[in-house]
């Protein structure tokens, strides 16, 4: 099953917000701030990693 399309100015707390819904309707709510939390991490790690390699990219 395929995630919905998001409309274009959608942003990441919406994005967030849509699967924590979707993760809690479907797991429950124990698991779904599981889900939640470990997408949060996701894109906070993305985004480090993200920056890093355009520091690196900058500074060689």
């Amino acid at each position: 099953m395929s995630n919905p399309p998001l409309p274009p100015d959608s942003n990441l707390s919406t994005t967030v917000k849509i699967e924590a819904t979707v993760a809690r309707f479907n797991l429950g709510a124990r698991a779904g701030l599981l889900a939640t939390a470990a997408l949060l991490a996701d894109y906070i790690l993305t985004a480090a990693v993200s920056i890093s390699a355009g520091v690196g990219i900058v500074t060689s």
